[in-house]
């Protein structure tokens, strides 16, 4: 899903709805309220994409960030932690 989004006033919504949900499956919709971005609706596909990528993404950096707390035990550097500080290194 590469295409430019589509900008769209939300009360324009109801009015275009499957014009919309035909939409959404190749590009983003921007609804838009008083001319400011409201919200974007996207496919439930590239909804499941884009969390997923999210989930990795996090994985990936607590994975990092365990990673480098493991470096600094093996180089001797102990540091007393509680339980949600060490959860809070991965956020």
């Amino acid at each position: 899903m590469q295409a430019v989004p589509t900008a769209m006033p939300i009360s324009d919504l109801r009015k275009y709805q499957k014009k919309v949900l035909a939409q959404i499956q190749t590009s983003p919709v921007i609804l838009t309220n008083k001319g400011q971005g409201a919200g974007v609706l996207v496919s439930v596909e590239q909804w499941n994409a884009i969390s997923s990528q999210l989930l990795e993404a996090q994985q990936i950096k607590r994975n990092l960030a365990a990673e480098k707390a493991f470096a600094r035990m093996a180089a001797g550097d102990y540091v007393e932690m509680t339980p949600d500080q060490i959860m809070a290194l991965g956020q």
